[in-house]
């Protein structure tokens, strides 16, 4: 997933999470969920169902949990460094 098929802020998923990543695409349906749910966060479409603190998170760097269906959930935190292209 590149950062040109997203929207504004550029998704950056963890060594760990491209391995998660690659188990979930052998589920064609579960893969879909988790790109789309990729690509309205990248979109800030933010909801109350995507946009949970994790709690105990928000004092320092807050984490927020985002809910899919399957049962599955997305641990994720907005970085709002500067990344040179847009300033």
């Amino acid at each position: 997933m590149s950062a040109s098929t997203l929207g504004r802020w550029p998704v950056v998923l963890s060594s760990r999470a491209w391995g998660e990543y690659r188990i979930l695409a052998e589920d064609k349906n579960t893969f879909d969920i988790v790109r789309k749910k990729l690509r309205e966060l990248s979109h800030g479409q933010f909801t109350t169902d995507n946009y949970l603190p994790v709690r105990g998170s928000t004092q320092y760097i807050p984490i927020y949990r985002a809910r899919l269906s399957n049962d599955l959930r997305i641990i994720y935190r907005i970085d709002l460094e500067s990344d040179g292209y847009n300033q």
